[in-house]
């Protein structure tokens, strides 16, 4: 045995404190103006009209959206909290998928270790923003980070039903037709590249591929789609791009060419930034289904794309606003991937080099530890800041607003402490009539509520 290794006991006591240690800093999370204004639209409805209503002035999210509302309708604000406290541990279950999936290791050993700990990394420390309005948020996690969760259970599901394709019949395979429209239906950042990785699927495996796994695909491929028109030509989409009203109509193929670049806009960054998200389908098509051993087809193909993915992002650089923090982390996550499996493709010391082969093992094991510490003593600084914030707004933004009554103009001060980076916040402002204020106004029954100027 290899000194200086850390076993897999270690392994999930590092991660099971990692894990503890999100909860508690999620457990600091307040609700927002989003949640506030989602619990007076459905407060005297029920969660179909809601969704109704959503769809027709909104989005086309319906499966996030469901959800939400039904939040918003049965739970309480004061236990939003609780929800949150989970997506950060969700976070690090997707890592810990992805590193099985990919690299085909354990997640327990000590390179599983290696690859949760850089795909988390890229996370916390990359994104401050996504962080707080993704992960430490309910809504957000519930609209931005769940549908990777099922999309990622979706691949482990969609890889098993094709394995055993030419057994199965494939007409009877209700659970992963359904599964595929709501995957189209999810999210517009995740709808391009779970499109692309099944049609460059259904390309690449066409000529080996057997009939029945052939139509079990192009099955997949057609909810996909359904689910995706679903999504995209929602009459809330034209609503917001003030093509319409909301309501329905048969719109003209200018319309809908105007809605689509709105879409796009909004939800992946810019129109013309379309085919990265064609590469980043690309490469988790490699980073699922290329040998995780040195292979010079492999890593030759995997540089390639990665040259390629990078050319075509140069000019983009020079477009203002082209892409927004949530569609860069949906980008280079799956670029990331990539990255993981090309370093993956790389050969090791021999096995004949005891001591390069410990060297090597010292500098791996020094770096997962280091990341690791860094990781936590990061997490441990938000925590600090947090707890004066949620303490802060039980004591001014809910027990305050509950004991006034309706004819009550409320003046409050802001809050004069740092606040942590990675927990969602966006306070009421010093205009009364703001959209923010008017939420809170409404959810607390007053007569107006604002920032003291």
């Amino acid at each position: 045995m290899i000194p200086f290794s850390i076993n897999k006991s270690l392994v999930f006591c590092m991660i099971l404190f990692l894990c503890v240690l999100l909860m508690f800093l999620g457990y600091q999370s307040i609700p927002v103006a989003d949640d506030f204004c989602n619990k007076i639209s459905i407060e005297n409805f029920s969660v179909i009209e809601g969704l109704i209503s959503s769809y027709q002035k909104w989005t086309g999210r319906l499966i996030t959206t469901s959800v939400v509302l039904t939040l918003s309708k049965y739970l309480s604000l004061d236990n939003f909290n609780v929800i949150s406290s989970f997506f950060g541990v969700l976070l690090v279950f997707l890592c810990l998928i992805a590193t099985k999936i990919i690299a085909e290791v354990s997640p327990l050993s000590q390179k599983g270790l290696t690859l949760t700990l850089l795909l988390f990394a890229i996370f916390w420390f990359g994104f401050d923003k996504i962080n707080a309005e993704i992960i430490f948020w309910a809504t957000g996690g519930i609209v931005y980070l769940i549908p990777y969760a099922i999309f990622a259970y979706y691949l482990l599901y969609f890889q098993r039903k094709l394995s055993i394709a030419k057994k199965a019949n494939f007409n009877k395979e209700y659970l992963l037709y359904f599964l595929s429209f709501c995957v189209g239906n999810l999210i517009e950042t995740l709808n391009p590249i779970a499109v692309g990785f099944l049609v460059i699927h259904f390309i690449f495996s066409f000529r080996t591929a057997s009939l029945a796994e052939k139509k079990m695909k192009a099955l997949c491929l057609l909810f996909l789609l359904l689910g995706s028109l679903v999504l995209v030509l929602a009459p809330g989409n034209f609503a917001r791009a003030s093509l319409g009203t909301g309501s329905w109509k048969v719109f003209t193929i200018a319309d809908l060419k105007e809605s689509f670049y709105f879409i796009m806009k909004t939800t992946w960054g810019y129109h013309k930034q379309t085919f990265l998200y064609i590469f980043a389908s690309a490469f988790l098509y490699y980073a699922l289904y290329f040998k995780p051993r040195f292979d010079k087809k492999s890593f030759l193909f995997g540089f390639a794309l990665l040259i390629a993915s990078l050319l075509s992002l140069t000019p983009l650089f020079f477009v203002r606003d082209f892409i927004g923090p949530r569609q860069t982390s949906a980008l280079l996550v799956f670029f990331a991937i990539g990255l993981f499996k090309i370093v993956d493709s790389l050969p090791g010391p021999s096995l004949n080099q005891n001591r390069i082969q410990w060297c090597f093992q010292i500098v791996r094991t020094l770096g997962v530890v280091i990341l690791f510490l860094a990781i936590c003593f990061s997490i441990y600084g938000e925590i600090e800041l947090a707890i004066p914030m949620r303490k802060w707004f039980v004591e001014t933004r809910t027990v305050d607003l509950r004991s006034t009554t309706k004819t009550s103009e409320l003046v409050f001060t802001p809050y004069e402490l740092t606040l942590p980076k990675r927990l969602h916040f966006n306070d009421i402002t010093e205009q009364a009539d703001h959209w923010i204020n008017i939420c809170l106004r409404d959810f607390y029954r007053v007569k107006s509520i604002r920032l003291d100027k």
